[in-house]
């Protein structure tokens, strides 16, 4: 081959090599750009809203028994939306979920406590539970319990009043009768 051949041959060669590395400098530019898109997306993406919490009994901590079952529900006070239900581990702790996911809407929520414990069967008869935590918490309407759920994580702390054994509500969380009212004087 002779010189100018050569030559030739050698930008072509070249001129191949400039446009591969133009290729691949522009995909590199799209790779590197389609990762920032990513990143960005995922980055903007809100974390999710999650419920979780302790429950106490007259200020000390709730500690079920090995046969002790207990449960938080979460109802919106506007009666919409699904429920939001969370088991009480051994030391009064819960974390929220709805169906088969652990996020739970944002808003206001009514709030129940109950804590049973399995009666011996009997003969014939269906299996019950008693109820160990006070009644009035195991109502969303009567246990006068309530959370606001915001976006994120949310950490709850409830409070449970202890009842005497009659059955109603401590001192402490008895709500104050009010005086009677005494009727205004008649103007003459």
């Amino acid at each position: 081959m002779n010189r100018s051949g050569l030559i030739s041959e050698r930008l072509k060669a070249s001129n191949v090599h400039q446009r591969l590395l133009a290729l691949s400098d522009s995909l590199r530019g799209g790779l590197i750009g389609c990762c920032l898109l990513l990143a960005l997306t995922c980055g903007c993406r809100e974390a999710p809203t999650t419920v979780s919490g302790a429950v106490t009994l007259g200020g000390k901590p709730l500690l079920l028994q090995s046969a002790q079952r207990g449960k938080v529900i979460f109802q919106r006070a506007d009666g919409h939306g699904a429920l939001a239900t969370g088991t009480l581990d051994s030391s009064g702790h819960f974390q929220l979920g709805t169906g088969s996911s652990f996020e739970v809407a944002p808003g206001e929520y009514k709030v129940a406590i109950s804590v049973s414990e399995p009666l011996p069967a009997k003969e014939n008869a269906e299996a019950s539970a008693k109820l160990v935590t006070p009644v009035k918490y195991s109502s969303t309407t009567d246990s006068g319990l309530s959370a606001n759920v915001t976006s994120g994580e949310n950490v709850f702390s409830f409070d449970m009043a202890v009842e005497p054994e009659g059955g109603s509500p401590s001192p402490a969380t008895s709500p104050t009768p009010s005086e009677p009212k005494s009727a205004p004087p008649k103007p003459n």
